[in-house]
């Protein structure tokens, strides 16, 4: 019995342009859009878990930090920073999606002028 290689090399190669037609339309798209309210909601029942959820994890544990001492220093001043914390996360993520992703977009640099 002979098996006729080409056929499948053919169909691998369709699932594969499937896949990746997948990947393109589906996937990468929500890894960039991030929904404003889940940021929010997120970083209200779990402190910076909304930076987590942008990739930020640095400015995410300098967050949970910052409030962990601040509670223990005076509550209201820590419960302050935590809606400030809220409030970071959901403008940021209003900028990634008007930037496609881009954390640090600048106009100016897009434009080719120097600040």
């Amino acid at each position: 019995m002979v098996i006729d290689y080409d056929i499948f090399y053919l169909i691998y190669f369709i699932f594969n342009l499937i896949y990746l037609i997948y990947l393109h339309l589906f996937l990468f798209n929500f890894i960039y859009n991030k929904n404003p309210f889940i940021t929010a909601v997120l970083s209200f029942f779990l402190l910076c878990l909304g930076q987590f959820y942008h990739g930020q994890i640095l400015k995410g544990i300098l967050f949970m930090l910052i409030a962990i001492v601040l509670r223990y220093v005076n509550g209201i001043i820590g419960f302050l920073f935590i809606l400030y914390a809220i409030y970071d996360a959901y403008k940021n993520a209003k900028q990634i999606n008007q930037n496609n992703g881009n954390y640090f977009h600048d106009e100016n640099l897009k434009n080719g002028n120097r600040v």
